[in-house]
């Protein structure tokens, strides 16, 4: 599965437009990978065997178990864990299964 998306969101309350472009691969038996953009924050989430998804251009991925963010290892996933990147002007987060991850030295 491949896609590209390109997304622009409008916060009304204010008068904010954020436009954002993300896109990834997802591959595998069970490999799934969605992205989102709204008022300024980007997302996506990938899981399966091997998948990866580029957001406010960093790369993701999920490779022979392992989680990547931008080539540097995050540590061992569960086929079925959900991997999470959310990009806001504050903070970039990586998540697996909802618990922020920390790089492995």
């Amino acid at each position: 599965m491949r896609f590209i998306l390109h997304a622009c969101a409008l916060a009304t309350t204010f008068g904010l437009v954020a436009c954002g472009e993300a896109s990834g691969v997802a591959h595998g038996s069970n490999a799934r990978s969605t992205t989102t953009s709204n008022a300024g924050v980007q997302s996506a989430t990938i899981s399966g065997e091997a998948a990866h998804a580029v957001v406010g251009g960093d790369r993701i991925a999920i490779d022979e178990g392992k989680v990547y963010l931008n080539g540097v290892a995050y540590g061992r996933v569960k086929p079925d864990s959900q991997v999470t990147y959310v990009v806001s002007a504050k903070e970039r987060v990586l998540l697996v299964d909802g618990v922020p991850r920390t790089s492995v030295k």
